[in-house]
């Protein structure tokens, strides 16, 4: 799905406090890209729960075609770009319940990236969720019998349990929760269950995490999402960012990671280990493929020459390759030989962004007559 096609449903639960952050959450939510969400007040003191399902009834009646629903509390405050970043990365698994960009202290995780929460009665924050279409009417179907004052993310977070659902936050924390010592339900405790220890702040962008030193940078990216289309076959050494790029794009895709801890939730992803000498994945080729992305393994795990003595079976004559990381002598050199072996020509792609950190890539292609071709197509 392109990022142009999401269709969001917003709504902000709120109700009386002390001192009422409503409006610097709703300015927050604007400046993030969401500046028009329902508002679903609690007038009758009915409780968090009744306000939060009321909220979800009420986007999936007003709004059956969205792409996502998501609810967020009156005390929230976001980082820059949040939307964007989110229709970059969720869903995380076909099974999600539900994506929260806040995550309490208590959840970080050492690995950047949605990771799983699945606690069951003991979930906790529901500050601000992201849920998909066929959780949302799941939940709405299957939750309406629930009567309770309050526990949103206990009650959510057992019916995802028993559902076989996932429940996903995210490290670094791109939300902060401002009410504390300021509760609408009188609970004024403040612990690491409800604050965020990571916050990146509101000054920054959430998409500024797509890229790191350990993914692609935005001007491969870019690059790459241009020429991969629906059912291309696609073989990528290594995972993560970019695996997404070629499952949006509706790719016959397969993965190859060694190392669980940046393996993509994803159903391409193959996690298998590395061997030989250079080393290349424990895994028979199965090609041709039309186009290949060589990001993997990293260089602190001997290379990528070991994928020189499979380029054959990998490719057929209209293959076109993807090389990261050129600007080092060691990759720069393999794009060197995969161009000579298959008689292939070579398209630098320099870094325009601060976020390409200074890397390069190589897209190698037949002739310069189909790069040009490629460069005019409309995805």
């Amino acid at each position: 799905m392109n990022i142009s096609d999401w269709k969001w449903a917003v709504a902000v639960t709120t109700a009386p406090r002390p001192q009422s952050t409503l409006e610097r959450t709703l300015a927050s939510c604007a400046a993030t890209g969401f500046p028009e969400p329902l508002l679903v007040r609690d007038t009758t003191n009915a409780g968090s729960w009744p306000t939060w399902f009321s909220a979800l009834k009420q986007l999936l009646e007003a709004h059956p075609d969205a792409t996502a629903y998501l609810i967020i509390q009156d005390d929230v405050l976001f980082c820059r770009n949040l939307r964007s970043y989110l229709e970059q990365t969720v869903w995380p698994s076909e099974t999600t319940a539900l994506c929260s960009p806040f995550c309490p202290a208590a959840y970080q995780n050492p690995v950047p990236g949605w990771h799983r929460e699945n606690h069951g009665w003991s979930l906790v924050a529901a500050l601000c969720w992201a849920i998909p279409p066929a959780a949302a009417r799941r939940m709405v179907a299957e939750l309406s019998s629930i009567h309770s004052f309050r526990q949103v993310d206990a009650i959510v977070g057992r019916w995802a349990q028993a559902a076989g659902l996932d429940c996903w936050y995210h490290t670094p924390s791109l939300a902060q929760h401002i009410g504390l010592k300021n509760s609408a339900l009188g609970d004024n405790s403040v612990n690491d269950l409800r604050q965020a220890g990571d916050f990146v702040g509101e000054s920054y962008s959430a998409t500024a995490h797509l890229h790191t030193a350990w993914t692609l940078g935005p001007t491969l990216a870019g690059h790459l999402r241009h020429l991969l289309r629906p059912e291309l076959r696609t073989l990528e050494c290594g995972s993560g960012l970019s695996t997404r790029l070629f499952v949006a794009a509706g790719c016959d895709h397969l993965a190859l990671e060694h190392d669980q801890r940046f393996a993509a939730p994803l159903p391409p992803v193959h996690l298998c280990p590395l061997i030989g000498n250079p080393p290349w994945y424990d895994w028979k080729p199965q090609g041709p493929f039309d186009l290949v992305l060589i990001d993997g393994p990293p260089a602190n795990c001997g290379g990528r020459t070991g994928i020189l003595p499979f380029i054959r079976e990998l490719s057929h004559s209209r293959t076109i390759f993807v090389c990261d990381d050129t600007e080092r002598p060691d990759d720069a050199e393999l794009a060197d030989t995969i161009a000579r072996q298959l008689d292939l020509t070579q398209i630098l792609i320099a870094p325009t962004e601060p976020a390409d950190l200074g890397r390069q890539g190589r897209i190698l292609v037949p002739s310069d007559r189909v790069w040009d071709r490629l460069l005019a197509e409309t995805p």
